[in-house]
């Protein structure tokens, strides 16, 4: 599934790219959040890792924010 995200982004313009992955990056982050399992977090880990590359710098900084 998330080899699937990243080849669908590289198909998109850049800027349709970087707001798609955001949304997955986001929805993964929110998964990650409720879910315990060590398989899920994993699964969901790695599919942050696929779409982090095409996320601008401001939605990076807006998903993960950095701890204060």
């Amino acid at each position: 599934l998330f080899q699937g995200l990243s080849a669908i982004a590289a198909r998109m313009t850049p800027a349709d790219a970087a707001q798609f992955c955001a949304n997955a990056a986001r929805s993964l982050t929110q998964a990650l959040e409720k879910d315990t399992g060590h398989s899920a977090r994993n699964l969901l880990a790695e599919g942050l890792s696929a779409v982090a590359d095409r996320l601008t710098p401001a939605d990076a900084a807006r998903i993960f924010p950095q701890p204060s």
